[in-house]
């Protein structure tokens, strides 16, 4: 370990299940690979969390209270004091700062008044998720908020180039593109099971459809629903595997009473490696991501991604050829994709291979360098890797301010 030093701030991190913490969970991984000092400052996730601090270092938990519709996520409250006192003690070479909040906004002003580099991740879409929760007309009121932090940070990182448009028609001035990465030693068809697949009632050449993620509004859980409804009135016996929990859950599953659609809960590890495999045809209905890494984690599964042209799919996907796209907000045509996949299995087949041959060249090794160059001024973000099937116009409807 040398004498560089980084504090990440974030409002959650593993082993909570989401796109944010995994994604951090491997910047800190590679931070340390490079021989960095890294000291992670979150709220605390649970009553034992104290327990199981005492075996982690450098782990720094403040008291933390839910989030408004995210019950199972939580809000640290200000630490200037903590910061302060550790930060005079161990000056950080940079800051990045991966949420919002008050823990993340008391950061952002230590760092300011001592001199310290911050860098801000744009990871989740709260001022259109407000929408979803009749919040709605606080929507202009969280998009001022989150153009004033963080241009007052030195710079924005964003997963797309689509993003990054989005936050410059928002007047953030600073934003660069860090893409995401996938661990293809976890996820990979070789984990598919037909022990799972006999369990889920499916025959051999099935066809299976999977979902995963938070079971929620803003997840756009009403297309997934009349999804499920249109295939099965087409194929009564076509199967679909729901993998996550939410406050959506119990309402789909009594809408969905039947052994042809199976909610399995939260799924992790090899568990959920396997799952993934086990499916075909991964269907991400979303319109709020900044990227959804599970999609790329459906990629080197091995699945055919069935999305809007959107996020991460817009990113990394062409329609036809590695994944089945459609306009964004065109329900008809979702679905009607969804049971393309379903009715061609050649097509099936190539757009599956195209797409794991994709998700085989997004390696984190080089996108946790990029991340440590613009930690330390090194030089900005390569954003030359995005540009590749990006067109000149920005087309995302849901994220119209």
């Amino acid at each position: 370990m040398d004498n560089r030093r980084i504090a990440l701030i974030t409002e959650t991190y593993q082993p909570e299940i989401n796109g944010v913490a995994n994604t951090l969970a491997y910047w800190v991984d590679g931070i340390k690979n490079h021989g960095i000092h890294i000291d992670i400052f979150r709220p605390k996730q649970g009553r034992n969390d104290a327990n199981t601090q005492a075996r982690l270092e450098n782990q720094y938990t403040v008291k933390g209270y839910p989030i408004p519709g995210y019950k199972e996520l939580k809000f640290g409250l200000p630490q200037s004091k903590l910061f302060k006192k550790l930060w005079g003690e161990q000056r950080p070479d940079a800051i990045y700062i991966a949420t919002e909040g008050p823990l993340g906004y008391s950061a952002l002003k230590v760092a300011k008044k001592m001199g310290i580099r911050v860098i801000s991740g744009f990871h989740t879409n709260f001022q259109s998720y407000s929408r979803f929760y009749h919040l709605g007309l606080v929507e202009p009121v969280i998009l001022t908020y989150l153009r004033f932090f963080h241009n007052a940070t030195a710079a924005t990182l964003v997963p797309t180039l689509q993003q990054k448009q989005y936050l410059e028609r928002m007047r953030v001035n600073n934003a660069s593109v860090l893409r995401r990465g996938i661990n293809c030693e976890r996820f990979n068809p070789s984990k598919r099971s037909n022990e799972l697949r006999l369990s889920w009632g499916a025959a051999k050449d099935e066809p299976i459809f999977i979902y995963v993620g938070r079971l929620a509004a803003e997840k756009n859980m009403e297309l997934l629903s009349q999804t499920i409804v249109s295939i099965q009135n087409r194929y009564p016996k076509a199967k679909f595997v729901l993998i996550g929990d939410g406050p959506m859950r119990k309402k789909l599953e009594a809408k969905h009473n039947t052994a042809h659609v199976i909610f399995t809960g939260v799924q992790s590890g090899e568990q959920l490696a396997q799952h993934y495999a086990s499916g075909d045809i991964f269907l991400f209905p979303s319109t709020t991501d900044t990227f959804g890494n599970v999609v790329t984690e459906a990629m080197a599964s091995g699945l055919c991604i069935v999305a809007y042209n959107d996020a991460a799919p817009r990113e990394l996907l062409d329609n036809m050829r590695s994944g089945l796209l459609c306009d964004l907000g065109d329900e008809a045509a979702f679905i009607e994709n969804a049971v393309l996949g379903y009715e061609n299995p050649n097509l099936l087949k190539n757009i599956s291979a195209a797409s794991l041959n994709i998700a085989q060249t997004l390696t984190w090794d080089e996108i946790t360098e990029q991340l440590i160059m613009s930690l330390y001024q090194k030089k900005q973000v390569d954003e030359g890797h995005h540009e590749r099937k990006q067109d000149p116009e920005f087309i995302s409807s849901a994220n119209q301010t």
